[in-house]
């Protein structure tokens, strides 16, 4: 039951948040404004290739390698921290506007960074994969493991390239170290 009621949080975090950008937008003035759209342009085409690019890479058997991801990843979590910041300004600067509108934007905006901040501290050092190239049978294959305080997952993929992954490579279950593949 707790755990359903962090989602409703943050989820209602999430869409005040959205709610103030989109104020933001329609009723901000000057240059905070063209900031916050630039940022808000930004982050969109940054979201579509992090998770779209993911999307259509799925369609054709093949992912993003952990590094380019994470990184790609990362630059999301720069442009929403730097996408919110240009709301609060420009929530600060905003005219005829409620002041219990203003507070409420203001203290769900602080704390979706607050939120963001600490949850990408905790995904890069807990949960973010890595992974490697590995010789197998004469080729290379890719190794990806959680080993950052995850279960010590272990998955295989066909070698591409640096930027992608082909398909996933079956294998005997979860070791600690690379694991003996089955041949």
């Amino acid at each position: 039951m707790g755990s359903h009621i962090n989602y409703v949080f943050v989820v209602s975090l999430a869409v005040i948040s959205v709610a103030a950008v989109a104020l933001g937008l329609v009723r901000g003035r000057g240059t905070p404004r063209r900031k916050l759209l630039r940022s808000v342009l930004l982050l969109s085409g940054a979201v579509l290739i992090c998770f779209g690019g993911a999307a259509a890479l799925a369609q054709f058997d093949m992912g993003w390698r952990c590094t380019p991801f994470n990184i790609m990843l990362l630059f999301c979590v720069v442009l929403s921290v730097i996408t919110l910041w240009r709301c609060m300004n420009v929530f600060a600067l905003l005219e005829n506007t409620h002041s219990a509108l203003q507070a409420s934007g203001f203290v769900s905006l602080a704390l979706v960074l607050v939120i963001t901040l600490a949850w990408t501290t905790v995904y890069f050092h807990l949960f973010s994969w890595e992974d490697k190239l590995s010789p197998h049978n004469g080729q290379m294959i890719v190794c990806a493991n959680d080993m950052h305080g995850g279960s010590g997952s272990w998955r295989y993929y066909t070698h591409i390239n640096n930027l992608v992954h082909g398909v996933e490579i079956a294998h005997n279950g979860s070791w600690w170290g690379t694991p003996p593949l089955r041949s």
